[in-house]
């Protein structure tokens, strides 16, 4: 994070839609955690979560909380040309629910 930097408008901008909205969300930039709290309500049920640089300390409590609620995810590990070291990636597919069949 940046010291006295705001991302509350960057963070709620997910808010202007409706619950179950979208079928990928990838979370990448700043205030992650943040992001993927609000963004979670938003992935339509069966689609897809992306967090980029899963693998940084700060993000495990979020990322452990969420494969909690949907363990069906797979975290993928490799070189990035903007980084000097390699980089996962996770993505978390939201439970469908129930099967009302």
């Amino acid at each position: 994070m940046i010291p006295g930097a705001s991302f509350e408008r960057y963070v709620r901008a997910i808010d202007d839609y409706p619950d179950g909205h979208f079928h990928v969300v990838s979370v990448d930039g700043r205030a992650r955690v943040a992001c993927l709290e609000r963004a979670l309500a938003k992935v339509a049920p069966g689609g897809l979560l992306i967090l980029d640089n899963s693998q940084r300390e700060r993000y495990q409590p979020a990322l452990s909380r969420l494969t909690e609620q949907s363990p069906d995810f797979v975290s993928y590990f490799g070189n990035s040309h903007l980084q000097a070291r390699p980089q996962h990636m996770t993505i978390i597919r939201i439970p469908r629910g129930p099967s009302t069949s």
